[in-house]
Parts: C-alpha cells; structure tokens; sequence
C-alpha cells in the first residue's frame, strides 16, 4: 500500500470520527459500574444454582426407594420400642379339676368333669358363646356312655380353638364334687349353671388347672426360750472362834 493511500485512508476516518460526548473518567466509571452488576449476577446466579442443587438432591432421596441399603435410616437408638412385658390377663375364674370346684369371686361351686379316658383340658380359656340346651354326654358305670340334654350351656375355646364346655349336670347322678362321669365337658349343679350362664359374658376368661392351689397357712411363731435364774449361793461367814474359859456374849 503506497504512504499517499495511507495518508487519504487517515484523513477520512479522521473526518468521519464521532467525538465521544463522555469524559474519560465518566467511561471509567460506567465501566466499574458495569462490572459490580456482573459480579451480583454471577453470585445470585451462583446462589440460585446452589438451591437447585439442593432441592434436586432432596427430591431424589424422598424418591428413593425404601429398602435400597444406600437409604439414610433414622439410628435405632432414638426409635422409641414398646415395653415388651405381656400384659397378665384378668380371670374370671378358676376351675379345680383336682379339688372339683369352680371359684368365681367368692361363690365356690362343685362340679364334675371328664374321666380317665377323656379328661378335661386345662390352660387358660375364653368365653365365646351361651346356649339354653345342648346335647353331652356322661360315662356312667355300668350303663356307660349315654347322651343327656344340658341346659345353661357356657361356650369356651382353649388355645387351640378347642371346645369345652360347662353345664348343668343332670341331678340323678350325685357326682358333683364327688366323681367324675363327663367326656370333658365340666358339670355344675342346676343353681350353680343357671347362675354362671347368667353373670359370664363373651371374652371373660376362665382357668382350668389341675391341682388346688396351696392353702395358705399362718406362720409358727416359736416362744421365746425362758433361760433358768441362776441361783447365788449363799456367802459364808468366818466362824468366831471362842478361847478357853471366855463367856459368849
């Protein structure tokens, strides 16, 4: 390129220039203002990124699935277990099979059960249902086994769910608390069924146990050992003695 070339391309932007209507120190301060604005963008572009993140990471952990070996678990020391002790369940009453008596409160009623070859279960069972009449049998020397129509029938279930059941034994054979004649079932006298059909109600619980239970008995007390008064003997007092041809006093 010639230097005349140069000269006449010099010349024209030097005509065709604009000069600047702000100072120098105006552009410098335009200039620091717009670079404060790019760093607040940046930090709250930065700080909204950090939130996302975060929300991001939450979302995928509630998503997460709940039995994958990575999931956080709350530590087992601050879940709260329950007490573990069984809590005892009240009875309503107790049968004797041994003694042939069934206890409910303070009434003591007789009874009779099953024999040798179908006795009685025992263990603790609930009540579950009442009927008017039901038909039992009774094992009865030398007739045998026969059936009987008992009336004031109680409904009980063992832990098996295995029925037994308790009624009014028929009075001809004079058995309460004396023998047993039943295939299981637990006999009571008529008075005695009537009333327990009546006071028992579904979910009562009764005891059936085989022997009684002790009865309790006052304590010995042993007396106290008197020991002896040791006796003291006597002291003896030196003997006077009296010379030769002195008068006593």
């Amino acid at each position: 390129m010639s230097d005349e070339l140069s000269t006449r391309l010099r010349e024209l932007a030097a005509s065709q220039a604009i000069a600047p209507t702000v100072s120098g120190a105006g552009i410098r301060s335009r200039a620091v203002r717009r670079g404060r604005r790019r760093r607040a963008a940046a930090a709250l572009g930065t700080g909204a990124v950090a939130l996302a993140v975060v929300a991001f990471t939450l979302t995928l952990d509630l998503g997460a699935d709940p039995d994958h070996p990575d999931r956080r678990r709350i530590p087992a020391a601050t879940l709260s277990a329950p007490p573990s002790a069984a809590t005892a369940v009240p009875v309503t009453g107790t049968v004797h099979l041994r003694g042939r008596t069934l206890t409910v409160g303070d009434r003591v009623m007789p009874i009779s059960s099953g024999v040798v070859g179908t006795p009685t279960p025992t263990g603790l069972m609930r009540v579950v249902a009442t009927y008017d009449v039901r038909e039992m049998a009774v094992d009865v020397s030398p007739e045998g086994r026969s059936a009987v129509k008992v009336p004031y029938v109680v409904e009980l279930r063992d832990t098996d769910d295995e029925p037994v059941y308790i009624g009014a034994l028929p009075d001809d054979l004079k058995a309460l608390g004396t023998y047993d004649v039943t295939d299981g079932w637990i006999g009571l006298g008529a008075d005695d069924a009537e009333w327990f059909s009546a006071r028992i109600r579904p979910g009562d619980h009764i005891s059936v146990i085989t022997t009684t239970p002790p009865t309790a008995s006052p304590p010995t007390t042993t007396p106290p050992t008197a020991t002896p008064p040791t006796a003291t003997p006597p002291t003896a007092s030196p003997a006077t003695v009296v010379p030769p041809g002195a008068t006593t006093p």
